[in-house]
């Protein structure tokens, strides 16, 4: 009797079981359906004016061919040479068609970005667009134009783009990158991530609007980063004449070689100028004298003209054998072939 009654509750406990799982699947089952119709409500939500845009442009192609009568010939054509299939689920069509009229609306933009910026072309050349950043960047930060008294602007001295006369180290920034240029209405071009580099290391990140008034350009909504890679703070540049760059200063481009013979930073190589640094040191202390370029550089630096600043933690030992620690300085000009010391200093 007892075998029986426990075969019994033992069957009963299997169909509890089983009943348990059973709704545990349902339950997980409505879950993932709950989770997936939410998803699609929030992609709806978020995309609503993408998909009522592409609905819009369904119902005009089936208004359009209905008027031209050819409605029953597509739906002949393909109702023959499509094989059957079964359906997709709901979600899935939705993510499907949203993804697609996503991806054709950037198309679109990206096309009336392009026609944008060919018709700006047409009338407002982008090249003088560049060269005007350039120039007000230029004057906004140059040492050398401000009239005797120091504190105001003498536009007579104001840079143009392709000036690398006097001294290039008051003024001049070159071009690492151009950025990216959009036109952003009719007579305004925008750049994002313009990159200058200045003769004595300083560079500038920014992002500007040039505009086109007359026979001039404004540039405005000036924003960016500025200082030593690295150590780079947000520019601020005050108001000033320099914002407005008369046509003159754009008309001629940069002549390369000109540009090329501002650059010296290949003249000297800076593992040769250590090399010559640290010579020179031994032949001062001739018991002893080395760097600790590892762990005790304090500062190296190429200058425009390609020389080397060096100041560097260093030991030096006398004629009885005694070391002790000193800072060494100084400066190495020259080319890699033929580097000379001056300046030096160690104490």
């Amino acid at each position: 009797m007892g075998s029986v009654l426990g075969f019994v509750e033992g069957q009963q406990r299997r169909i509890d079981e089983k009943k348990r799982l059973n709704e545990e699947a349902a339950r997980a089952e409505e879950e993932r359906q709950r989770i997936q119709a939410e998803k699609t409500r929030e992609f709806v939500k978020r995309h609503w004016k993408v998909l009522l845009a592409a609905f819009v442009a369904f119902m005009l192609i089936l208004v359009i061919g209905a008027l031209s009568g050819t409605d029953d010939e597509v739906v002949s054509t393909e109702t023959t040479t499509k094989p059957s299939s079964s359906p997709q689920p709901a979600a899935q069509v939705a993510t499907e068609s949203a993804a697609q009229v996503a991806t054709e609306s950037a198309d679109q933009g990206a096309a009336a970005a392009n026609l944008a910026a060919q018709k700006l072309e047409s009338k407002f050349p982008i090249e003088k667009a560049k060269r005007a950043a350039v120039v007000a960047l230029t004057n906004a930060t140059a040492a050398d134009v401000f009239k005797s008294d120091g504190n105001s602007y003498d536009v007579s001295k104001f840079h143009s783009y392709a000036d690398t006369s006097r001294n290039a180290d008051d003024y001049f920034w070159d071009v690492r990158a151009w950025g990216t240029w959009s036109a952003k209405d009719e007579r305004t071009w925008h750049v994002e991530s313009l990159l200058l580099k200045h003769r004595l290391g300083q560079e500038i990140d920014v992002a500007l609007d040039v505009r086109l008034e007359g026979t001039s350009y404004l540039v405005s909504n000036v924003k960016g980063t500025r200082g030593k890679p690295g150590y780079m703070e947000e520019l601020y540049v005050e108001d000033g004449p320099f914002w407005s760059v008369p046509a003159k200063l754009v008309k001629d481009n940069r002549k390369q070689s000109s540009v090329d013979a501002l650059d010296h930073s290949s003249d000297l190589d800076k593992f040769a100028a250590r090399t010559a640094f640290e010579g020179f040191g031994k032949s001062e202390y001739p018991y002893g004298f080395k760097c600790a370029w590892s762990l005790g550089l304090i500062n190296e630096e190429q200058r425009s003209d390609g020389s080397w600043f060096f100041k560097v933690d260093a030991k030096i030992t006398n004629q009885y054998g005694t070391a002790r620690s000193a800072v060494a300085e100084g400066v190495v000009s020259g080319t890699t072939a033929s580097p000379t010391v001056r300046d030096f200093y160690a104490d």
